[in-house]
């Protein structure tokens, strides 16, 4: 069912269950869709191992099969996007605050972790989170009366999912982190926004990681302390005391820089600040790695952005989000199947020679609507071959075989025979007309 429910997300249009049962597309459907939204809803189902199984199965490839030299060095990004939905009624629904419209919107908070090889970037994990715990999850009494509680056996996969609804993103990052390295993703940093720049999830990292991974994300431009030769001085500061006298050029991305390193509550942390040769405002990327130069943090901290086409396509081709059920189970569901079609259409991207992602949709779904047509068409063959057979009193299988041996003159003949039939039923359809009148 897993592969069919892929094929469905590569269609064009908005192909739900329902509408694709309803067109009966490649005879996919015959136990009827009622055995697809029970799949989905399966409690029993561990998504996450399924997609970590697609993920380390795209790694195993890539690795055997790829001869591209990486353009950064292997990191892990980590970053949210918000799903939103309508229904009051979904298990686990709260308002959310919108980053992009400034609003607090129905729907979930999605926190991936990817993992960009320096060439591509993939999903390794995943995790559904709700806001305005304190607040009733921003939803008022008549909303909260809608909202759909379902009962959840502990020993289940789906227990540990809706467990994670209320963990602080921070702490879910750390696990999904944990859970990458055991499966054997290497890389030398983790990519993120100002939202997960903080000491205490730097030093997690690097505890986690046995010092192997190094942060690198951007600044907050807050009232934190930083220790340089002994004194604390905020961003601002810093950027008042060294941005004159230590300030760099950089032809290559026409910009200007410099470096800081200091200590922050005993974890050594470097500073790289940055602005546009016209600009008048800094900004400044923080991380672990201490011998980093201005050039690599910058280059590598562009593969963030990789993350959110990530985001993009799933959205806009494989129909993250689109999900509307009641069950947060077929939302875990929609977000893995979405999330796994991503990662299978990145793979015959990265050995094709599509230029975009997008194209390759394209492709892929003009091929199954051609699929389908075929056979549809097949079908109908098969029919008129079973009415043939019946008219001329002969086994379908010798009809066929005498058609594969001598085509040309046996299908003179059955045309004939089709068009003798035809005027038969038509002269036939005529006189019951006439009758009639």
């Amino acid at each position: 069912m897993l592969y069919i429910l892929i094929i469905m997300r590569l269609l064009k249009g908005n192909n739900s269950i329902h509408s694709v049962w309803k067109k009966d597309f490649f005879n996919f459907i015959d136990s009827g869709k009622n055995g697809f939204y029970r799949f989905l809803m399966r409690p029993q189902t561990d998504w996450r191992r399924v997609l970590s199984y697609v993920s380390i199965k795209y790694r195993q490839t890539v690795d055997q099969n790829s001869i591209a030299k990486p353009k950064t060095e292997a990191c892990f990004i980590l970053d949210d996007t918000l799903l939103e939905k309508t229904g009051l009624k979904i298990e686990g629904i709260s308002k959310v605050f919108d980053h992009i419209s400034n609003l607090c919107l129905l729907g979930f908070k999605m926190l991936v972790l990817g993992y960009n090889d320096g060439i591509s970037t993939q999903a390794c994990d995943f995790s559904l989170h709700r806001e305005n715990k304190k607040n009733s999850w921003g939803l008022n009494k008549r909303e909260l009366k809608k909202h759909r509680q379902g009962i959840h056996d502990g020993k289940n996969p789906d227990y540990k999912r809706l467990e994670e609804l209320d963990i602080k993103k921070l702490e879910s990052a750390l696990l999904m982190l944990k859970r990458a390295i055991r499966n054997n993703f290497k890389a030398n940093y983790l990519l993120a926004d100002s939202w997960f720049s903080t000491i205490e999830f730097m030093r997690e990292i690097r505890r986690i990681s046995k010092k192997s991974i190094n942060y690198l994300g951007v600044g907050r431009k807050d009232n934190a302390r930083y220790r340089i030769n002994g004194v604390g001085r905020t961003p601002r500061q810093v950027i008042e005391r060294y941005s004159r006298l230590s300030k760099r050029k950089n032809k290559k991305y026409n910009c200007e820089f410099f470096y800081a390193k200091c200590v922050i509550h005993d974890c050594p942390v470097k500073l790289i600040f940055i602005r546009n040769i016209n600009g008048k405002e800094w900004s400044f990327l923080i991380t672990t790695d201490m011998n980093i130069n201005f050039e690599k943090a910058y280059e590598l901290y562009q593969v963030r952005w990789t993350i959110e086409v990530l985001f993009k396509e799933c959205k806009q081709y494989f129909k993250l989000g689109k999900c509307q059920a009641e069950h947060f189970n077929e939302q875990i569901a929609d977000c893995t199947i979405a999330l796994i079609t991503h990662t299978l259409v990145s793979l015959e991207n990265r050995f094709s020679n599509y230029e975009t992602l997008g194209g390759l949709f394209v492709d892929i779904g003009d091929q199954l609507t051609l699929m389908t047509l075929w056979q549809r068409i097949m079908n109908l063959i098969v029919k008129i071959m079973k009415a043939i057979s019946v008219l001329i009193s002969e086994p379908i299988f010798e009809l066929m075989r005498r058609l594969i041996i001598n085509n040309h003159g046996e299908l003179k003949n059955l045309f004939n025979l089709i068009k003798v039939e035809l005027r038969s039923e038509s002269k036939i359809s005529e006189n019951s007309t006439v009758t009639c009148c």
